[in-house]
């Protein structure tokens, strides 16, 4: 409304539905660029359904991220991930990994590990319990909601009851530390300064600072440290490869897809770039056309 009345001539993270609409028609002064921000799911691992790994990659496998990022973003604000960095962190993402939407593997993983619908009801058991997985997300960017309403329909697709609910960030990892929910979905930006450390570090080292769904992994907090401890890109991108093919595998995060800001200007914005990081707004190239 501001950037209508001619109050502010630039916004930035405009909401996608919004700017699908202005690129419908063709107005506004748009911008768009490939961020390292992540959207993804932080789940309960230390006790709940998903301590059971069976079940974490059953949930991996039943997310249509093609579709939560054409609905959610409306085309026009991300790509689905394959693994904690986007493509365009070209020194750091792993081109081999995927995480491939197959709701026929996701049933078959959970019927190994013997969770079924025993009684019928379209909710598959575990420990003889319906299992029904508390979901929640918080407000302040505007893809969660929608992410967090279409997990639950895709879940329930392979079996799985799904609550959600809206809540405050802290609240929120504090009730997934505690047990009480199991699936917390966030966005980070997985690089604000450029380095691979910085995500895994905060998130799933052990006793991280973020790390609230107790997972813990020797083999990967030897691999965190060790790549700390080099200093070039050549040496350190085997080792981050690793790192995220072991978070592919134990799914302490469940990456769902990378985010593109949209923003958008009066027509007179000049030198405006959008930083993959985020981080850097001003430049001496940022000027208003006279």
């Amino acid at each position: 409304l501001a950037l209508q009345a001619g109050d502010v001539d630039l916004v930035t993270n405009y909401p996608e539905p919004d700017f699908a609409k202005l690129k419908e028609s063709g107005e506004g002064q748009l911008f768009a660029g490939a961020t390292t921000r992540l959207f993804f799911f932080q789940p309960n691992m230390t006790d709940g359904p998903l301590a059971n790994p069976a079940l974490r990659e059953a949930v991996s496998l039943g997310l249509d991220r093609e579709t939560i990022v054409a609905a959610a973003l409306v085309g026009v604000g991300g790509s689905p991930a394959n693994a904690l960095f986007p493509a365009n962190m070209a020194s750091w993402a792993n081109a081999d990994l995927s995480l491939p939407y197959d709701p026929t593997k996701a049933a078959e993983v959970l019927d190994a590990a013997g969770i079924t619908d025993s009684d019928g009801n379209g909710i598959r058991e575990l420990d003889g319990k319906d299992v029904v997985l508390k979901l929640r997300s918080y407000e302040g960017r505007a893809a969660l909601r929608p992410t967090l309403e279409i997990s639950q329909v895709l879940l329930q697709q392979i079996g799985l009851g799904a609550e959600i609910a809206m809540g405050e960030f802290g609240a929120n990892n504090d009730a997934l530390k505690a047990g009480e929910i199991d699936l917390h979905l966030q966005a980070w930006g997985t690089a604000p300064q450029g380095d691979p450390d910085y995500f895994p570090s905060t998130l799933v080292a052990t006793g991280a600072s973020y790390n609230v769904s107790g997972y813990s992994n020797p083999e990967l907090d030897a691999l965190l440290e060790k790549g700390r401890g080099l200093f070039t890109t050549e040496e350190r991108q085997p080792i981050y490869a690793e790192v995220q093919e072991i978070i592919n595998r134990d799914l302490p995060v469940i990456p769902v897809f990378h985010k593109t800001q949209v923003s958008v200007g009066n027509g007179k914005v000049e030198g405006y770039q959008i930083h993959p990081a985020e981080t850097y707004f001003a430049s001496p190239e940022l000027a208003i056309a006279k």
